[in-house]
């Protein structure tokens, strides 16, 4: 089998090839540098996750177990607008709000007009989806994956909450066999 190909910076444009499946939210922000007296819009909507390159299938005396290869991304979608966004955590218990799926589809009447804008939908476990409208998106990959044991990073493993979008300087490749599950 081929080694998993990590990339610095993935976009729309590799959206088959991923999946966000269990990945925690850290942080969610609206970044906005438009220069409105000039009209240019330039809203950004930006989410800091713990991305989930790799299930793992390890043996341990307890038995097979998984464990992660996991880096830190921010996922930015580009002029994100219509954003319906009701977090919420059940009882007095933080948790960090888990992606069940990503989608995002091309919206077939701005098609019609030769703008490319797509439908997205970020389903979350145990909350309401999060929507919004977005002409695409990039994930900056900020540091190479660790293998860890549960699906998300401590703060000091992903150098806490951050929207950066500096990303790894170069390909990564992470061993596969087929016991392994790929996301990205």
């Amino acid at each position: 089998m081929n080694p998993l190909e990590i990339k610095p910076i993935w976009t729309d444009g590799d959206y088959e090839s991923m999946g966000w499946h269990d990945c925690p939210i850290r942080g969610i922000v609206f970044l906005d540098d438009s220069n409105y007296e000039m009209g240019q819009f330039d809203s950004k909507l930006a989410f800091d996750i713990d991305y989930i390159f790799q299930w793992v299938l390890v043996e341990t005396d307890k038995g097979p177990r998984y464990s992660f290869y996991i880096s830190p991304c921010t996922l930015v979608f580009d002029q994100a607008y219509d954003v319906i966004l009701n977090c919420s955590t059940v009882g007095y218990t933080p948790v960090l709000p888990q992606i069940s799926c990503l989608t995002i589809k091309l919206n077939e009447e701005y098609l019609k007009r030769n703008y490319r804008c797509y439908d997205v939908c970020i389903e979350l476990h145990n909350s309401e989806p999060i929507t919004f409208h977005s002409t695409g998106f990039k994930q900056y990959v900020r540091k190479p994956p660790l293998l860890v044991e549960g699906q998300f990073l401590t703060l000091a493993q992903r150098g806490g909450v951050c929207f950066g979008q500096t990303a790894i300087a170069e390909l990564i490749y992470l061993p596969v066999s087929p016991d392994n599950r790929s996301t990205g």
